[in-house]
């Protein structure tokens, strides 16, 4: 028989509900870090002075339907989205263009897809689409002579694209309700590997505790 603090084992309602309190006092002050206290104004703030900045973008960005995936356009929009990534726009631009980075290899992805479901690409059965996609998105890059460090440097803008994404939910838009309390969350928190210099210089400033990368 083990003994001790039965309480320990059975926790009473006032403690479960003393417990909750305090998660629930968490979550409050997370959520106006994350979106102020008046989220509405922010958004719409926020929406008025990044608008046309992103119907640019997406002008620039927004692949016509039924082209190829060597389609020059591509590697066009993918260049217009890295040049607001890496600094040349607001942070809250940059948050769209993410989101946007994620959209076109959502649609490269599905191009591939059906190039090579009709037979007009051959790939090496190793490669998935995504890893095509991958490969063109390198080649839309200035020429480096370490392609493992570059590939690695992409990916990371990948999974940063994909938080920013998930954060957005239904629309792009949605991005412009976060405070930027949300960028170390974004840049810290879904980062496994050390920053690399682009991205790491949109932080200059700030205090953050990068992650260990899990073995």
């Amino acid at each position: 028989m083990v003994s001790g603090d039965s309480s320990l084992i059975h926790p009473s309602k006032s403690q479960c509900t003393i417990s909750l309190g305090k998660d629930l006092g968490r979550v409050t002050t997370l959520a106006y870090r994350l979106v102020g206290h008046d989220s509405i104004h922010s958004f719409a703030e926020n929406c008025e002075k990044t608008m046309g900045e992103w119907i640019a973008l997406l002008g620039k960005t927004t692949l016509p339907s039924d082209i190829a995936s060597s389609d020059p356009c591509i590697i066009v929009a993918f260049q217009a989205v890295d040049g607001v990534i890496c600094g040349r726009g607001t942070y809250l631009l940059r948050r769209l263009a993410y989101v946007q980075l994620m959209r076109l290899f959502i649609s490269l992805t599905a191009i591939i897809k059906s190039e090579r479901e009709n037979g007009r690409l051959h790939r090496n059965p190793c490669h998935r689409d995504a890893t095509v996609a991958m490969d063109i998105y390198m080649s839309a890059q200035e020429r480096r002579s370490n392609t493992r460090d570059l590939r690695r440097e992409l990916q990371e803008r990948k999974r940063f694209g994909r938080s920013w994404s998930d954060l957005a939910g239904p629309s792009p838009l949605f991005v412009l309700v976060y405070s930027d309390a949300a960028e170390p969350i974004v840049y810290v928190t879904f980062c496994p590997y050390p920053f690399s210099l682009i991205n790491a210089k949109h932080l200059k400033g700030r205090t953050l505790k990068k992650r260990t990368p899990q073995p």
